[in-house]
């Protein structure tokens, strides 16, 4: 895994097509979970999506200390990969970032 620079270039999500990460231009290499979890994040909107649920999407486990785990692996590899917050966690929810983000959702 490539840990990026802290990242100045917007942030874009492309959900059409298949789900894709793109910082300034190139396509962020993220795992199939990793990009699963930004597609469950950001086709929910600024509402976001409650970290049982996603348990429960992604491994049809909702409140286990494992789940959690994975949850907070993920979101760290992603912030790493990307080399910026795309994913804001507030105690049991999971929002997209409001800043320096962008999604194809929003056109």
């Amino acid at each position: 895994m490539t840990v990026a620079a802290p990242t100045t270039e917007p942030i874009l999500v492309e959900l059409f097509g298949g789900p894709s990460v793109r910082v300034g231009g190139g396509v962020v290499d993220l795992s199939p979970y990793q990009l699963a979890l930004v597609t469950l994040v950001f086709a929910h909107g600024s509402a976001g999506i409650s970290r049982p649920r996603v348990g429960w999407l992604l491994w049809e486990e909702d409140e286990s200390p494992k789940v959690r785990h994975r949850i907070r692996q993920l979101l760290h590899r992603i912030h790493e990969s990307v080399g910026g917050l795309m994913i804001e966690a507030e105690a049991d929810h999971l929002r997209r970032a409001t800043t320096q983000v962008r999604s194809d959702l929003d056109r």
